[in-house]
């Protein structure tokens, strides 16, 4: 090994050897080893970046990646994994941003199309994404994967017949490729076959496929079990995806990161600490965003898609605005949480300016006298910064019965994050849940939130009589279009888990559902049982 050292460029191509023959942990130990040493060597550090990538070390594939194009910003090469390193974090708005100086650079670079075209997808910029993926087909019409995430968008937008001749294609090219059996096996979800849904997810799960496809499989199966009363069967398919989750999972980070932060949170904002801030904080005479929390699955997606019906409501569909600010004031030298009680008025004046910036951004135009509505559940952690940030805003928080909540995380197949890692144990679900809603009521004690508390059964049993005080609260005039809000498009299509729920007609079979899974649960609803009690369900 010593006189492969000696030589850097001999070493780059055993490196290159290893990484074909997809030998990536001996890959990455070479790196490793060599990075001190060849820190101006911007191939090194891609080289780097592509190891830790192809072992799921994908922050630290990132940072590699990003040395390299410090050292050569024209490196295609080091874009692309640079690019495909942020999509595999949850970066889309920076990844779309160097995949479009990669495809200026290079137009025809192998695979820069397709992989913007999913970012996008992810982004729910479906039009966008097409527009990406029909350029990649043109280079290459025959790549199924690129089809796939074509189809992947038309089942999204229920566009059946056009999403059955991209599967008509994709199986002339591959008939056991599979992402056209995992789409099929969603197209007769949607339709109701769940016999052949069955039947195309069990020989998918038993198929030699890479473990991506096999949770997918897994997922979607557990899904269609569920909605044939095999419960037991569902619960295994559910918990074999997580744990295949789990076991793919980017090992940057750990799972303690948000309680260390929501303990942080709620040690730092005392009645003390809020008495320091300024009594006026309006910047200006714009009505402030509308901020939609809760914990995941509670039915904020529901509720988002009833309000942004009104002609006077544009969404935001998940941009983590918010998150972003706080990253960028910590990027600065900022303490956080415990400097925001230092914040000063110009400081403020400046925060709310990107964030408008950022919200117009987001929705491609201007707002034109409608209310910005700002969803991201999580939210709900940072409400100490919000109300800092905007202490006018109305907040609308979501609750739906904690048990429900849990099951229905746990029976996801997130991308997996420090928050969404959780979600792969039942168990580890409820603790997540009990910390997030135990800061929730801290807030309510200390801070004058201007909120407005909704549950989803009410929406469910009486969504009418629930969409009126909604908008009464929010000050708007009743539109009666509100009530068909399944039948609305134009204004986002759901990305998260429910985007196949929330355009259909409100169903109840959601509720309860956790008595079918109750004998998996006897730890999470001890866990939960103070929230059941605080929250009123039996």
């Amino acid at each position: 090994m010593n006189e492969i050292f000696q030589d850097l460029r001999k070493t780059k191509n055993h490196i290159r050897d290893l990484l074909k023959r997809e030998q990536f942990s001996e890959a990455k130990a070479i790196c490793d080893r060599l990075s001190p040493a060849s820190a101006i060597d911007a191939e090194i550090w891609y080289l780097l970046a592509r190891a830790h990538h192809h072992t799921h070390h994908h922050l630290e594939a990132a940072k590699y990646a990003m040395k390299a194009l410090g050292l050569d910003s024209s490196f295609d090469d080091a874009q692309y994994i640079y690019a495909l390193s942020l999509l595999n974090i949850g970066q889309y708005e920076k990844a779309i941003q160097h995949l479009h100086i990669l495809i200026k650079h290079t137009p025809d670079y192998p695979g820069a199309q397709a992989l913007a075209g999913k970012v996008l997808y992810r982004m729910n910029m479906l039009n966008e994404a097409l527009e990406h993926l029909n350029e990649a087909t043109q280079q290459d019409a025959t790549d199924i994967e690129t089809l796939e995430t074509i189809a992947m968008i038309q089942e999204r937008t229920r566009q059946i017949n056009l999403c059955q001749q991209t599967l008509d294609l994709m199986e002339r090219i591959d008939s056991k490729h599979p992402g056209l059996l995992l789409t099929r096996a969603r197209l007769d979800k949607r339709t109701g076959k769940l016999a052949e849904s069955r039947q195309s997810l069990e020989l998918l799960c038993q198929m030699p496929t890479p473990d991506s496809y096999k949770a997918q499989a897994a997922c979607e199966l557990g899904h269609v079990l569920d909605k044939m009363g095999s419960y037991e069967d569902a619960y295994t398919k559910f918990q074999y995806t997580n744990e295949l989750m789990e076991k793919a999972h980017d090992k940057s980070y750990g799972t303690r990161y948000y309680y260390d932060r929501i303990m942080n949170l709620k040690t730092t904002f005392t009645p003390e600490f809020v008495a320091k801030w300024p009594r006026k904080n309006r910047a200006d005479k714009s009505s402030p965003p509308i901020f939609l929390v809760s914990f995941p699955r509670s039915g904020t997606t529901l509720t988002e898609k009833i309000i942004s019906t009104h002609s006077q409501i544009i969404p935001s569909d998940e941009i983590t605005i918010i998150t972003t600010l706080i990253k960028q004031l910590v990027d600065q030298g900022f303490k956080y949480p415990h400097d925001i009680d230092k914040l000063t008025k110009i400081q403020l004046t400046e925060l709310r300016r990107r964030y408008w910036d950022r919200a117009q951004t987001t929705i491609g135009g201007k707002f034109r006298g409608r209310r910005f509505l700002d969803k991201l559940p999580l939210n709900i952690i940072d409400l100490g910064f919000i109300y800092r940030l905007f202490p006018e805003a109305p907040i609308i928080f979501v609750l739906r019965d904690p048990r429900d909540v849990c099951l229905s995380c746990f029976m996801q197949l997130f991308a997996l994050n420090p928050a969404t890692i959780q979600f792969t144990n039942i168990d580890n679900t409820a603790r997540f849940y009990a910390a997030t809603m135990d800061l929730w009521l801290h807030y309510c004690k200390i801070l004058k939130l201007k909120r407005h508390v909704i549950r989803y059964e009410n929406i469910v049993s009486n969504m009418e009589n629930e969409a009126h005080k909604l908008i009464k609260f929010l000050g708007l005039p009743w539109e009666q279009d509100m009530l068909q809000y399944h039948n609305k498009q134009g204004k986002g299509s759901a990305t998260t888990p429910s985007y196949q729920d929330v355009n259909k007609p409100i169903y109840n079979r959601a509720m309860g559902r956790w008595h079918n899974y109750e004998p998996h649960m006897t730890t999470a609803l001890t866990i939960l049982r103070p929230f059941l009690d605080e929250f009123k369900y039996d």
